[in-house]
């Protein structure tokens, strides 16, 4: 089945022109983020078409003829004038020029999309770094808003790395303050992307506005200096240690300085892009390579034979349909590579850096805020048995016929069957534990051992010794819980 994402979906992407490589035909005729839409408006490639055109006509059309049909004295034909001086060059003639020029464009390419691969996963690490810090947050601090007053300074952090990117690229393109890929002032930016959702206060923007250095060490800064205001007031109410409090201090710094790495790697592969003159040689030898290919074509239709060896007729129009395809794939490819270099902006290849943003900033506020502590009491134990090993699982299987799993595992009722369609439209959960008595009869009061283990189970003295699962507290009671004996062959089957 083809992808069918949604406009809400499609804004949680990163890179949202999501496709589906089976629907081969399907994708031939998309147009958004094609490579005809990125040259249906570059004048370069009309200009060679309407060259191209030109030169067939006169050099199939010119006939020194007037209106009655008569020739004209002293006239010599378009063909005959560039047949006779410049003889038009084959394909053949063209080959080694048309092959350095393939070689040179597809290291271009190359280059230009690893940029854009660093780029897209350098933006995950620097949002998979906050995440990292939120967790470690959580884990040793236990007031939800001590939690945020930490992580939210990071989040800040990466927001203005983007905004001195955006506005680094705005400001070289002399773009105006209402222009949509204009970030604006660093004032403007904090109080509208940071300070509207409780990221930072009035006062710490006028902090990092007048501030002189990198606004990223002072968030920084900031961060680690609250959590160690925050530890301090843990270890004196909670049963942090001393030693958990400078650990965790020692991580969370080592996070800042991994993030403050990437976001400097980032802002690196932005400033430094393919060397001009190899970007230069690449467009000048596209566009000589397309205009000789446009005087080479203009013989092309007269030169092809069919089968019968006969020569086809001067006026053949095959080089008008060839000519153009060749110009928009060419072109397309450096227009691509073009566009990858620069992943930042509104075109059809750039990155979502909202959905960046988004992913860091609701997720860090589930995990400063949202519960999830371990339960107090548990009655469940989870005491998986020895045969089920070799069990499969099937996270495919939609139909309604249930899966077999062996040993006392079950769902939905003590047949030793998990019927997959009772997981739809109920929450993530662990599996229902039956009691092992509902499987095997007895089994609690017995003691097994495997038919790995049987061998190994009768040493030298000829005795017999009974493997037990390790001490599984269950409601408090610290008393071992002996292994279930597998099932029978004949069980199984059944």
């Amino acid at each position: 089945m083809p992808f069918a994402i949604s406009d809400s979906e499609r804004e949680k992407l990163v890179i949202g022109l999501q496709y589906d490589p089976n629907e081969s035909i399907k994708n031939l005729f998309k147009w958004k983020g094609s490579i005809f839409s990125f040259v249906w408006f570059k004048g370069q490639a009309w200009f060679l078409v309407a060259v191209h055109t030109t030169l067939w006509a006169m050099y199939h059309y010119h006939t020194c003829k007037d209106g009655n049909g008569d020739l004209i004295p002293n006239c010599t034909t378009t063909r005959d004038y560039l047949n006779q001086h410049l003889y038009p060059p084959s394909l053949r003639d063209l080959a080694p020029l048309i092959g350095a020029f393939m070689f040179g464009m597809i290291f271009y390419l190359q280059s230009s999309y690893s940029v854009y691969r660093e780029f897209y996963f350098n933006g995950h690490q620097i949002s998979g770094s906050i995440k990292n810090a939120a967790l470690v947050i959580r884990a040793s601090v236990s007031s939800p808003q001590q939690r945020w007053d930490v992580v939210r300074y990071l989040l800040v952090s990466q927001r203005v790395m983007y905004w001195e990117a955006l506005s680094r690229t705005a400001r070289w393109k002399r773009l105006p303050e209402e222009h949509p890929e204009n970030p604006g002032t660093l004032a403007q930016f904090l109080e509208r992307e940071c300070h509207t959702v409780q990221l930072i206060t009035k006062k710490e923007i006028v902090l990092c506005v007048g501030w002189r250095g990198s606004p990223h060490q002072l968030l920084c800064t900031w961060a680690i200096q609250t959590l160690r205001k925050v530890l301090k007031d843990e270890v004196g109410s909670t049963m942090l240690s001393q030693s958990d409090a400078a650990n965790t201090v020692q991580r969370f710094s080592e996070i800042c300085t991994s993030l403050r790495d990437f976001t400097a790697k980032l802002h690196q592969m932005l400033l430094i892009p393919v060397p001009f003159p190899y970007y230069h040689l690449i467009e000048s030898m596209s566009f000589a390579v397309l205009l000789v290919v446009a005087y080479s074509f203009i013989n092309l239709n007269g030169n092809l034979r069919p089968p019968d060896d006969t020569e086809l007729s001067p006026q053949s129009h095959i080089s008008v349909f060839v000519y153009p395809m060749m110009v928009f794939v060419t072109l397309g490819i450096t227009e691509m590579a073009n566009k990858m270099q620069d992943p930042l902006g509104t075109d059809e290849v750039d990155f979502n850096i909202n959905a960046y943003l988004t992913d860091s900033y609701v997720l860090s506020l589930a995990q400063c805020f949202q519960p999830g502590d371990l339960p107090a009491n548990d009655s469940e134990v989870c005491a998986p048995s020895l045969s089920l090993v070799g069990s499969t699982a099937n996270v495919f299987k939609h139909d309604a016929s249930p899966m077999m799993m062996p040993g006392g595992l079950t769902r939905g009722g003590s047949t030793g069957r998990v019927n997959p369609q009772s997981f739809v439209g109920q929450d993530p959960s662990p599996l229902e534990m039956t009691d092992l008595e509902t499987v095997n009869d007895g089994a609690q009061s017995s003691s097994m051992t495997s038919p790995m283990s049987r061998k190994a189970s009768h040493g030298a003295n000829g005795r017999n010794s009974s493997m037990t699962l390790p001490n599984v507290p269950e409601g408090g009671s610290s008393s071992p819980v002996p292994l279930a004996p597998p099932p029978s062959d004949a069980q199984i089957l059944e």
